[in-house]
């Protein structure tokens, strides 16, 4: 096949790829990249080729110019989406009226709401607004009844989106920075007001309040707690209400996919409108008319569902799909995919952020390449057994492609993926049928009533077939980890394997086994380094407090047992741990540190590098001690004690005056448990009296490393 012809099978694979370049480098530099350039390079382009005569130039000369005009709008359009996100900049005696976006978050203390600026007035003047950013309110009563396209006002007072600073946490700053939202800012109760709400049209509410309507619907129906969160979260994307326990037992049992709404929901719409409309077929002339509302109800549910990068992806290929069939075509699977990642990316370039997006890209990549090959394998004899095996075989082609990347990112992989595939899907289809039959005949409260009670029984036998397979032994393996050049080794080992089997290139094998010798070099490096890990960190919690001494693959955490929830530090901490090679985990309970403790304490700790004696700590050559309560306020010193590090904690009653006459220290440490009017004063004091300090709410978490000594 010549040069022109595979252009013509195949366009969009061509196109994405340096369309893709484009948006990582506006992403990673930041820099604007004016659209004069694309442009100016097109023109160029498009002029290259009719002057050009030549074949041989025709085919080589100018690729690099369209090559070239696919990067730069690619990151042109990436840096023009990021400079969307700026931060809010208004006075603070200025009033603003804000529309709620989405649907407001419950969480544990608050009410948060997505708003942006619709208009300002300052000194008497009323200026036009700009700009998103996510408001928490105090929750109340008034507070819980906020719902999308209301309008609140309220006084500026907005601060940065900042991440807590410690080692190896989720970067929540980027996160939102890639979702156009820079400012934040919390509201307490009587300090701002529902105004009324948005005349203007969005699509978007609308569709937020219909689907606000179906979930109604569901209540009405007779689904409430982990039924209601389930069906939410499988037919209609919406996850607010699904339960940390639950979510667990989803990711655990390797079912967490159905959760998120993706091709396989978009195709049982497509499947059960394709059924519906079928009639039409028979009659040429109304060919068209199918295709378009088949069309028509794809992008009604995604836009009812939130349009996530997986939603989208399904629903352009569909799209393709259905129009390949109008003008009986045979349309190119590989094509039709990157078709839909390009128009997902120049819709928003920023999804290439979403791990969503690439984990949809990467599984069905992987379906459409591995799915007959390991379907053909075996050849079962009956009905009931090719369907079973034809959805092994879409499971294990689906975690060829995207295990890397999970077992990256969640550092967990479920052993039972193929069991729970085989149990789930059947039933998810299922429920997404009478969610559909729910919210058509709504309206009939008998027949409504009845499917939901058949729904919420489904629901339920649904919830604990997922729990049973969380409970079998073995049923994740937890606490993997693999560095990012590692995750590349595994995608380039499955892109050899792949070329040696369809290519028959048997050399392949050699480049295989090379890249799986480094990925297993790269993790003995690791457990090498790991032997020579000696850190001293002083997290930022917010509100508790937390200090670590990590020595090899063990840790010592002190922390303040009775404000804080193990499970959630852990949860803030994990990844560090992991990164760092920890697995044997020891805690020290700062509340618990009298002389009755002492043994236990001991006996807990078991580490000779490090040592805790009435507050005092001593790892390796550091010391440092942790301010609570007042002994040392009527202590006097003949000289003072060396140490390098003093830390406050809430419970520091000591004034920073007196530390000097105690303590012969390098650095005073504010940790993350002093309330912020306790903070703020002992930072005026510290920097009066020109002490050196390290406050980790403002700057981060305090890590020291030190030079393990044998």
């Amino acid at each position: 096949m010549d040069f022109e012809e595979q252009i013509r099978n195949k366009p969009f694979i061509r196109l994405v790829f340096p369309l893709v370049i484009g948006i990582y480098f506006g992403l990673k530099s930041g820099i604007s990249l004016p659209f004069l350039i694309p442009v100016s390079i097109a023109a160029f382009s498009f002029a290259f080729f009719f002057m050009t005569k030549s074949s041989y130039s025709v085919r080589y000369l100018f690729v690099f110019p369209v090559f070239l005009f696919f990067v730069s709008l690619g990151w042109y359009l990436s840096a023009d989406a990021l400079s969307n996100g700026r931060q809010i900049s208004l006075p603070n005696d200025a009033m603003l009226i804000a529309s709620i976006d989405k649907e407001p978050k419950e969480t544990e203390k608050s009410i948060s709401v997505q708003i942006s600026v619709r208009a300002y007035q300052h000194q008497g003047v009323w200026y036009n607004g700009d700009g998103s950013a996510v408001v928490y309110l105090q929750k109340d009563s008034v507070a819980s009844q906020l719902q999308s396209g209301m309008l609140i006002s309220f006084r500026p007072g907005f601060d940065s989106i900042k991440n807590a600073g410690n080692p190896g946490e989720f970067d929540y700053a980027k996160y939102m920075a890639y979702h156009m939202i820079a400012s934040q800012t919390y509201l307490k109760s009587g300090s701002w007001k529902f105004v009324g709400y948005a005349d203007d049209f969005s699509l978007r509410r609308v569709f937020q309040n219909w689907r606000q309507s179906l979930l109604d619907k569901y209540k009405e129906a007779g689904l409430e707690g982990d039924e209601y969160a389930v069906a939410a979260a499988l037919s209609l994307g919406y996850k607010d209400k699904l339960q940390d326990k639950l979510k667990h037992a989803y990711s655990s049992s390797g079912a967490m996919h159905v959760l998120a709404v993706s091709g396989l929901h978009v195709g049982i719409i497509f499947v059960i409108m394709q059924s519906l409309l079928a009639f039409m077929r028979k009659k040429k002339r109304l060919i068209p008319l199918q295709v378009v509302l088949l069309i028509l109800s794809i992008w009604f549910y995604a836009m009812l569902t939130g349009l996530s990068p997986s939603v989208t992806r399904a629903a352009i290929m569909f799209s393709f799909i259905s129009f390949g069939k109008l003008f009986q075509r045979n349309v190119n699977i590989y094509n039709i995919l990157a078709a839909s990642a390009f128009v997902t990316l120049i819709i928003n370039p920023l999804n290439i952020t979403e791990l969503g997006f690439w984990l949809s890209y990467l599984a069905v990549l992987s379906i459409v390449m591995f799915y007959n090959p390991i379907y053909h394998i075996w050849s079962p004899r009956t009905k009931l057994g090719d369907k079973i095996w034809s959805l092994v075989a879409v499971s294990i082609a689906a975690q060829i492609g995207t295990a890397p990347l999970t077992v990256f990112y969640f550092h967990q992989f479920s052993n039972y993926f193929i069991l729970t595939n085989i149990l789930v899907i059947p039933v998810v289809t299922i429920i997404v049928y009478l969610a559909m039959g729910l919210a058509v005949f709504s309206f009939i409260p008998a027949v409504s009533g009845f499917i939901g009670i058949v729904m919420s029984k489904i629901l339920a036998l649904l919830n604990k077939m997922v729990f049973w397979i969380e409970s079998l032994p073995g049923a994740v393996s937890e606490n993997l980890y693999i560095t990012r050049p590692q995750m590349y080794l595994l995608f380039l080992f499955i892109l050899f394997v792949s070329v040696m089997y369809f290519a028959a290139k048997r050399k392949m094998v050699y480049p295989a086994l090379m890249t799986l010798i480094v990925f297993f070099m790269l993790g003995i490096i690791r457990d090498y380094q790991t032997l020579e890990n000696e850190k001293f960190v002083v997290y930022n919690l917010r509100g508790n407090t937390g200090i670590n001494c990590i020595t090899a693959d063990e840790h010592v955490l002190f922390t303040d047992f009775q404000s804080s929830n193990l499970d959630k530090t852990k949860k803030h901490l994990a990844n560090y741990w992991l990164e760092e090679g920890v697995e044997l985990e020891k805690y020290v309970d700062l509340n618990k540190t009298g002389k009755q403790y002492m043994f236990s304490n001991i006996m807990t700790i078991s580490n000779q590098r490090v040592f805790l004696k009435n507050l005092f700590i001593g790892f390796s050559d550091m010391r440092a001690i942790i301010l609570r309560g007042d002994r040392f306020n009527n202590k006097k010193l003949q000289t003072p004690i060396k140490l390098d590090y003093v830390i406050y904690t809430h419970e520091a009653n000591i004034s920073p005056e007196k530390l000097s006459d105690l303590f012969d220290f390098e650095l005073v440490i504010i940790d993350s448990s002093l309330p912020y009017y306790q903070r703020e004063t002992l930072l005026v004091r510290l920097k009066e009296l020109g002490m050196p300090y390290h406050d980790v709410v403002e700057h981060g978490a305090f890590l020291k490393e030190f030079s393990k000594s044998i």
